[in-house]
């Protein structure tokens, strides 16, 4: 963080991510190409998008590829091994997410999950089990969204303290 900059509020890394609404069409989990480690990719359909990606161009109605590491594998014999992150969760297929997401890597236009919250009968629940994320679960989506722009617009006004 630069000196004079105001941090994110608790359970929002809003500060060097993309922020967006979406809805998983797909995942699917892979061994890395090193065989040393699993990780789930979704794709997610976008329907709003509250703060743009600095250096790539995402429009509503777009499909972009996301990832987190982890998942579940099957192998022969209808064997299915888990590879989990405890406190860290997956999102569903068919399921509306606000997602906060990173560019581990410029070079690869592929987005991390950093966090997100499903939006579900109009309220949201964390996809992780951390402390600090725990105080939205539950709460109406309107009143997190309204929370959330502020802070956007906050970070966006420097967010100098």
């Amino acid at each position: 963080m630069k000196a004079g900059q105001r941090k994110d509020p608790a359970g929002l890394p809003i500060s060097d991510t993309t922020i967006l609404i979406g809805t998983v069409i797909s995942g699917k989990a892979y061994v890395n190409q090193e065989h040393t480690g699993v990780f789930s990719e979704y794709r997610v359909a976008v329907s709003e998008i509250l703060k743009p990606d600095a250096e790539t161009v995402i429009s509503v109605r777009d499909q972009i590829t996301t990832w987190r590491p982890g998942g579940s594998l099957q192998f022969r014999f209808r064997h299915v091994k888990h590879f989990i992150i405890a406190g860290r969760g997956f999102p569903e297929v068919g399921t509306q997410y606000l997602f906060f997401l990173r560019r581990a890597d410029r070079q690869v236009k592929d987005y991390a999950i950093s966090t997100a919250f499903s939006i579900k009968d109009r309220v949201v629940s964390p996809l992780d089990d951390e402390h600090n994320q725990t105080s939205f679960d539950g709460m109406r989506v309107l009143d997190f969204l309204d929370k959330l722009r502020q802070e956007i617009a906050v970070s966006q006004d420097g967010g100098i303290e």
